[in-house]
């Protein structure tokens, strides 16, 4: 009988395991630490790391993401980061009609150094991607931002899943 049970749940572990695919990111502060990290649960093969020095008008930063350089997720010098998860937004549906000129996340990480800094930025522009972002601080401090508006963090832990 044991040996039924362990071949059925090894079954499903095994062949249930290439079917669901979820991005999970989260960020927590307790106690004086500030934790974020996050999985990308994408077949692009040959994903990269790429640093991207200081200059006079932006911070350093390291990025992950996808061969052609398209970022999935980063942080800066000041601790700034955020990560992308899949979402299903009809976008056709919102009225969004200020959107920013280029890739708003990317000026968001290269100018600010706080989830502060970056509402000031984002406030004045439409999320105008399907997805949506987890933007965290080092303070403890983070936001989720998608196409229906900005929601900032009330508790100490903050998470988001995202099922494709």
């Amino acid at each position: 009988m044991n040996k039924i049970i362990f071949l059925m749940i090894m079954s499903i572990l095994i062949y249930g395991s290439g079917t669901a695919k979820a991005c999970t990111i989260f960020s927590c502060s307790r106690g004086g630490e500030v934790y974020a990290a996050a999985n990308e649960d994408d077949t692009t093969p040959f994903n990269r790391i790429w640093y991207n020095p200081a200059t006079k008008d932006r911070y350093a930063s390291v990025c992950f993401g996808a061969p052609d350089m398209q970022i999935a997720s980063a942080m800066n010098e000041h601790g700034l980061f955020f990560d992308y998860a899949a979402a299903n937004y009809d976008l056709s549906k919102l009225n969004l009609t200020n959107s920013y000129k280029g890739d708003i996340m990317w000026e968001v990480l290269g100018k600010c150094k706080n989830v502060k800094e970056a509402l000031v930025i984002l406030k004045k522009y439409d999320y105008i991607s399907q997805s949506q972002v987890l933007l965290a601080d080092k303070e403890g401090n983070s936001v989720l931002i998608n196409p229906k508006g900005i929601i900032e963090k009330k508790e100490t832990f903050r998470s988001i899943q995202t099922a494709i």
